[in-house]
């Protein structure tokens, strides 16, 4: 864009230009003939008076081929101003352009720096007890954090939680400071088959999501995140997920539960 409007710029330039010279051209109406075309009566010696000295110059003034005659004239000074105001408006559009590119690069700097994410961690697993009545239940209990790392504070919007074939879900609206975390948990039933695998430590989850939040500028953004946790009774492990993570959406869930 900058550069169509410096051509432009420059076309109008010349065009100006060139009606410089031509409105400081002579006017043929102003009596001035051409040198070459006039008709010369041979004046003698005995013609000539003393009070009419021979003009061997007269009329040369109105051919003038130097490159300023049209600036001579008051409308080629008019022509002169025109053009260094079209010179100051091509400079003004250039330093406007770069002014604008400046804040551009700029707006997408302070952007970047309040770029802002949530951690999940924290993850931890125990077994539980839990009464159904008065009869005791034994639940795999799985805990984890969302946390706000960054400068400025977000909302947590809603998370869809995916913890091996079962699918967790709820709308927060939860403010987290800076350095502020919120804490989720998920019972998993406690079967025969996983206190075994559990007790021989070989019992492992895969935890895939998204948590919708709402950052400082008011964007609203989805965080996709995926985990693998080898649960046991002393000292569980979480690994990072490599399959593909799921672009989940509150209220598919909600419209599916209705």
């Amino acid at each position: 864009m900058e550069v169509r409007r410096t051509i432009a710029c420059l076309i109008v330039l010349a065009a100006v230009f060139f009606a410089g010279f031509v409105s400081g051209a002579p006017n043929e109406n102003t009596g001035c003939k051409n040198a070459h075309t006039i008709e010369e009566t041979p004046i003698g010696p005995s013609e000539q008076t003393k009070d009419e000295p021979a003009d061997s110059t007269k009329g040369a003034d109105c051919y003038t081929s130097s490159w300023y005659t049209a600036f001579k004239r008051p409308d080629g000074m008019l022509v002169l101003v025109g053009i260094l105001t079209l010179l100051a408006i091509a400079w003004q559009s250039r330093e406007t352009a770069r002014s604008a590119k400046a804040a551009q690069d700029n707006t997408r700097l302070q952007t970047a720096a309040l770029r802002q994410w949530v951690n999940i961690q924290g993850f931890r697993d125990a077994v539980e007890t839990r009464f159904i009545g008065t009869r005791p239940h034994l639940d795999l209990q799985l805990s984890f954090e969302i946390t706000n790392p960054t400068t400025m504070p977000l909302t947590v919007e809603w998370y869809v939680i995916s913890i091996n074939t079962t699918k967790y879900s709820s709308r927060l609206n939860v403010t987290l400071a800076p350095g502020q975390m919120h804490g989720l948990g998920a019972l998993i039933s406690y079967t025969d088959e996983v206190r075994n695998e559990y007790l021989r430590d070989a019992y492992v989850i895969t935890i895939t999501g998204v948590i919708a939040y709402t950052d400082a500028l008011k964007d609203f953004q989805k965080q996709r995140f995926g985990y693998v946790r080898r649960c046991r009774p002393i000292g569980g492990e979480t690994l990072n997920y490599k399959g593909p993570l799921p672009d989940e959406d509150i209220e598919k869930e909600e419209s599916r539960d209705s």
